[in-house]
């Protein structure tokens, strides 16, 4: 064309061409008001250098969630982080993580779980197989028609990986399989509250978490954990997926306002169930809310898988944590003697491997030729119930007498009376005649000798 009309409708006679414009030539007084919008800016032409100070206000932010804060991930990126409960203060959770809201310096931050990282192994740490404790107090249920085995393991998360150096894990191994689960038939690991620990919990925001792994072959299978009260009839679902490397899960949880719970200390408050396999009559649950009866998984939600189902599957677990609040701290143990103290407060062995230890010291009632009696006075840490069950080796050549320069096996176990929370009256027979009246010691004579005192679940 032959010009440009000017703003005030004259005509010039230059022609536009390239460069015809110099820079910073098109200002405001050659715009007509709202004239540009934005289909006509480029892409990314608005910098930082082109944003006034203190131009971007709050109503220009994408909304959130009341009591959400704004942080950064670790490819720089904004993410915002949930709001926290009435009275938790906002804590940082290391580098490469955001920072979580928790209870305040000094509220009550200890762990529910005794003995969390399975230090404590009074039945000893070999593989054992069926129903039972395995490590202290963890308990496992083979309710199947196969059979499983329980160990201590070595396998264990790193400190990179889980900020605590522990020792030992769980580990169940299939031995024998039952292909598919039939219908009252489960497996499970249960850990318990006892319910004078559970006053502080009823009710109340917690958050449960352990780690994890499995053996190549069930790995990415679906376990459930299931909160319970005594009765289990009351429960609560969650779904998580182990694989073939360690993994920590979490999940926080509010206490149930209905059904029974109980508070003393002869009491389950809590019931904790790890189900790696269940059938159909548990099923009705509902994962995320508490339901009633007692149910193990969802069949409207994820279905359970069934670690019975190949002796090549494996599950190990460690690091096992209840805490009040929303948040799971690193797992933290108490000192060792702490540990111990608590585990033997539900279950000891007085012999503990020694070979050559004293059970107590008593007095002959009974005398003969080649059958004499000792009638022994027990004493032990205080536990939790006055009727613990006391089991002893069925050998009971492990156990002898010494008494007036003399000492021969233990012939036979007369019984054990009287037991209290601290002690119990224990008698025994042993070939060699001895004077009623006169004193003797008991002890072990082989380091597989057992006095268990179980006052556990």
């Amino acid at each position: 064309m032959s010009g440009i009309v000017s703003k005030n409708g004259g005509r010039s006679s230059g022609i536009v061409g390239a460069g015809a414009i110099g820079a910073d030539a098109v200002d405001g007084s050659n715009i007509a008001d709202d004239a540009i919008d934005s289909e006509h800016y480029a892409a990314g032409s608005i910098d930082e250098a082109h944003i006034a100070d203190n131009a971007v206000t709050l109503a220009k932010m994408a909304g959130g969630t009341d009591g959400q804060i704004i942080t950064f991930d670790a490819s720089g990126n904004p993410s915002a982080v949930g709001p926290g409960s009435d009275g938790e203060v906002l804590t940082s959770t290391g580098a490469g993580s955001p920072p979580a809201f928790e209870a305040a310096s000094g509220g009550d931050k200890r762990n529910y779980i005794l003995d969390g990282a399975v230090t404590q192994w009074p039945e000893g740490t070999a593989a054992v197989a069926g129903t039972g404790y395995k490590s202290a107090l963890c308990k496992v249920t083979d309710g199947s028609s196969g059979s499983l085995t329980g160990e201590r393991s070595t396998d264990i998360p790193t400190v990179a990986q889980s900020s605590f150096q522990g020792s030992y894990s769980l580990l169940l191994k299939c031995t024998g399989t039952e292909a598919s689960m039939s219908a009252a038939n489960y497996t499970t690991i249960d850990l318990f509250v006892t319910g004078s620990d559970f006053t502080h919990l009823h009710q109340q925001q917690m958050t449960f978490s352990f780690w994890a792994k499995t053996a190549a072959a069930n790995s990415g299978d679906n376990y459930n954990v299931t909160i319970m009260n005594s009765a289990a009839n009351r429960n609560y679902i969650f779904t998580f997926a182990p694989s073939s490397s360690w993994t920590k899960f979490t999940f926080t949880f509010t206490g149930d306002t209905s059904g029974t719970w109980l508070f003393t200390e002869a009491d389950i408050g809590m019931r904790i169930r790890i189900a790696l396999a269940s059938g159909t009559d548990y099923d009705d649950g509902t994962e995320g809310s508490w339901t009633a009866g007692h149910e193990q998984w969802s069949s409207s939600g994820t279905a359970i898988g069934n670690f019975m189902d190949s002796t090549s599957n494996e599950f190990y677990i460690t690091q096992i944590q209840l805490v009040l609040g929303a948040t799971s701290p690193n797992f933290t143990s108490p000192p060792i003697s702490t540990v111990i103290n608590q585990v033997q407060y539900y279950v000891q062995d007085l012999l503990n491997g020694d070979s050559d230890q004293i059970l107590g010291s008593g007095q002959h009632i009974g005398a003969s030729a080649d059958n004499a009696q000792l009638r022994v006075a027990m004493h032990w840490q205080k536990k939790r119930i006055n009727n613990s069950t006391i089991s002893t080796h069925s050998t009971t050549t492990y156990y002898n007498v010494v008494w007036e320069n003399n000492e021969n096996d233990v012939s036979s176990i007369t019984g054990i009376y009287n037991i209290g929370p601290t002690g119990c009256d224990f008698r025994v027979n042993h070939a060699g005649a001895a004077t009623v009246g006169y004193g003797g010691l008991a002890r072990s004579s082989n380091a597989s000798a057992t006095f268990l005192i179980d006052a556990r679940h």
